[in-house]
């Protein structure tokens, strides 16, 4: 290791930079300062030191920690600088890096925040990312929420995606802001492979009202229970293909009328999903509420069914789920 802990906690504290620098300079500068310190302490097998870099820089507590005070990381970091929205415009801009300590890679973000509405304490999160010199892009997608009456620090949630990458990365992440809005991120995020359908299902789908998904063993289907959810985008994606959602006032295979356009999803050939013993759900991307509203049972042809509500907000917005059969 390069720098002892102190020092690089010092580091970053301390960093000097010229006067006549820019801020994007110093904030470019200052992550990559941030970003050099964070892979020298995770390569050297210090996780603590990584968190209380992040703690620093943020100036708030890092999830990542383990139960009893245990240090634990994940697969990679989150390191960002908010830039305010201006007297017309609510909409913040995120600027930051993607670190994989393991391979060394960084991707830049660029992205904004949509501060939420009036009366709502969520916010969405989009950004593109890309790695300096070489063709690779991704984009970022999550929300952002305030918490308790706070209004100047949250937590973030996102999903960021590599072209050609089936590989999904979940950020758990905190921010914070100053008075005149500019603020920071730090955070955490963990690679998961997409599951095949015997493991589990993951759905993302654009919800703009309220919708429920029946999952069955060998099935999805959507309903969409609220008229607004017609202008959601008819695009959503099950295990990583593409599943492309016709809303009407029937479901199929709900309903007995041939005429229904909401076809289901089919499990490829021959996979059936176990959920005799009940299903877990775990919510990745979401800025309302999502409910397990029944679990698969004998009584219900084992068909769990999940219901969205993005009643409280305007417009619509992408939720990210999956569901795993029960141990």
């Amino acid at each position: 290791m390069t720098h002892t802990r102190t020092a690089l906690v010092c580091l970053i504290a301390t960093l000097g930079l010229s006067a006549c620098a820019t801020m994007d300079t110093a904030q470019e500068a200052e992550l990559d300062l941030l970003s050099d310190a964070l892979e020298d302490a995770v390569l050297a097998g210090d996780y603590e030191l990584a968190m209380q870099l992040g703690h620093d820089f943020v100036g708030l507590p890092i999830d990542g920690n383990g139960p009893d005070g245990e240090p634990t990381i994940t697969t990679g970091l989150i390191a960002g600088v908010i830039e305010p929205g201006d007297d017309i415009s609510t909409v913040s801009m995120l600027r930051g890096r993607m670190i994989d300590p393991d391979s060394g890679d960084r991707h830049q973000i660029f992205g904004e925040l949509a501060q939420p509405l009036q009366d709502q304490i969520r916010g969405l999160v989009h950004g593109e990312t890309h790695m300096r010199d070489v063709e690779i892009a991704g984009t970022l997608n999550g929300d952002f929420r305030t918490v308790g009456d706070a209004e100047d620090h949250g937590t973030l949630r996102a999903v960021w995606r590599i072209e050609g990458d089936s590989t999904s990365r979940y950020i758990r992440a905190q921010w914070e802001t100053d008075s005149d809005g500019s603020g920071r991120v730090f955070g955490t995020w963990t690679a998961l492979e997409t599951p095949v359908w015997e493991d589990g299902v993951r759905i993302r789908i654009p919800v703009a009202g309220l919708t429920q998904v029946t999952i069955s063993e060998t099935q999805i289907w959507v309903t969409p229970l609220d008229e607004e959810d017609l202008y959601a985008s008819p695009h959503a994606l099950v295990n990583g293909e593409q599943y492309d959602l016709v809303y009407g006032e029937l479901s199929c295979p709900d309903a007995a009328d041939p005429s229904c356009n909401t076809e289901p999803y089919n499990a490829p050939e021959g996979a059936v999903m176990d959920m005799s013993a009940g299903v877990r759900m775990t919510t990745f991307v979401g800025r309302g509420g999502v409910a397990l509203a029944a679990q698969p049972s004998a009584d219900n042809n084992y068909e769990t069914r999940v219901v969205i509500s993005d009643l409280d907000y305007q417009g619509s917005s992408v939720y990210e789920i999956q569901l795993t059969p029960a141990d």
